[in-house]
């Protein structure tokens, strides 16, 4: 017999209940958002005009944020409140990196590039690792023969020569012209540094959300999330009853999903506004937010009586 949930620690079919009338405005808002972006996204890839590889960071980021906020569409249907925080902390982490690509004309090409030689230099390293006779090699090979969850069931290698091949292509990139100055600051940094560090850059992720003034975010809401994300936080797990008797607060639980369904969409918003502005300036964007999105935005955050 398959076993039946506890219902006092996990009552899906009651959050569902609970969360009607807010899943009633949250799933047209956020299904509008992705809609709009997906076909943004590809006005703004047909509207690129700058050179090879120099627009490939920008339109990743945006269709990564559309991703993730297709993504929380499809949790928060279910209420799952709590799993949603770390792919919205994903989201806000590519908004940072996508804003601060866009916030300088002059430095955009420098940036966009930068942001794609790290991917590369982190891919590269990652093949170093499957490529059984390279030194990085030896060393995962080594790795798995400590691990027990292996022991058992050895990993195996994918064939070399895909390996070899992958590593080469992503060399080969990184020996264009275009990236001989991101490559010399990389070689002269000690240590791993973030793409957005090199040229004087901000340091870390605090510094680049400060440099863009966002600095309620990252130390209001992205410290937060970042408990969530890395197992370290407490305050969903017990609950008060109204007698004040304590005990293992419920999966599913409903009652979140109005304040991060703001920041949400919130940065869906404004990653299709700056991207437009970049790519489609002509686009009256201002006009379609009205019409389309500012209703559903300002009943989502402005009702109170949304849980049951």
């Amino acid at each position: 017999m398959p076993t039946k949930p506890l219902e006092t620690v996990i009552y899906r079919d009651l959050q569902i209940a609970r969360a009607k009338k807010f899943l009633a405005s949250a799933t047209p808002l956020f299904q509008e958002l992705v809609n709009y972006g997906s076909n943004a996204l590809i006005r703004c890839v047909s509207s690129s005009s700058r050179g090879e590889n120099e627009d490939l960071a920008t339109m990743n980021l945006y269709r990564h944020i559309l991703e993730t906020t297709d993504a929380f569409e499809v949790l928060i249907a279910a209420c799952c409140a709590n799993p949603t925080v770390p792919i919205v902390r994903s989201s806000y982490e590519a908004l940072l990196a996508l804003d601060y690509i866009l916030s300088d004309p002059d430095l955009y090409v420098q940036r966009s590039l930068s942001w794609l030689a790290a991917y590369a230099r982190k891919r590269i390293s990652m093949y170093e690792m499957m490529l059984v006779s390279s030194e990085r090699g030896k060393e995962f090979q080594a790795s798995i023969k400590k691990d027990k969850w292996l022991k058992a069931a050895p990993l195996p290698m994918p064939p070399q020569d895909k390996v070899q091949s992958g590593i080469d292509r992503l060399k080969h990139l990184l020996a264009r012209d275009q990236f001989a100055a991101i490559e010399a600051q990389f070689a002269s940094t000690k240590g791993t540094v973030p793409w957005y560090a090199l040229f004087g850059g901000p340091s870390n992720l605090q510094q680049l959300a400060y440099s863009l003034d966002r600095h309620v975010q990252y130390d209001f809401l992205y410290r937060q999330w970042s408990n969530v994300a890395h197992a370290q936080d407490f305050s969903h797990f017990l609950a008060v009853d109204s007698t004040g008797t304590s005990g293992i607060r419920g999966i599913r639980d409903a009652s979140p999903l109005q304040e991060i369904s703001r920041f949400a969409a919130t940065f869906m918003i404004d990653a299709t506004r700056i991207m437009l502005a970049e790519f489609r300036p002509g686009e009256d964007y201002a006009n379609y937010y009205k019409r389309e999105v500012q209703p559903l935005f300002l009943e989502l955050i402005n009702r109170n009586d949304f849980f049951e």
